[in-house]
């Protein structure tokens, strides 16, 4: 099984949409979507980067949802997994 785990602090699409996921074949990705600000989680930011990392998935027609981690409330980051389908 491969995995990939993205987290690059920001350009995380970016980064993403450098790939051709049809050549490139990954089971399970995670990418950090935690947007931070002055020493706190900058609350939109986050959301709107999460929406964004999930559209990109989906619109690949290749991976599907399978959780997000850490399931808890205790966080130094916030990442999102998707496997292959």
């Amino acid at each position: 099984m491969d995995y990939l785990s993205l987290d690059v602090e920001g350009p995380e699409i970016e980064i993403l949409r450098t790939v051709d996921w049809k050549r490139l074949h990954v089971d399970v990705v995670s990418v950090e979507y935690q947007i931070r600000g002055k020493h706190k989680i900058d609350v939109p930011a986050t959301l709107r980067k999460l929406r964004d990392v999930r559209r990109f998935f989906r619109e690949t027609g290749i991976y599907r949802e399978a959780g997000v981690l850490p399931s808890g409330m205790d966080v130094d980051g916030l990442d999102i997994v998707f496997s292959r389908t």
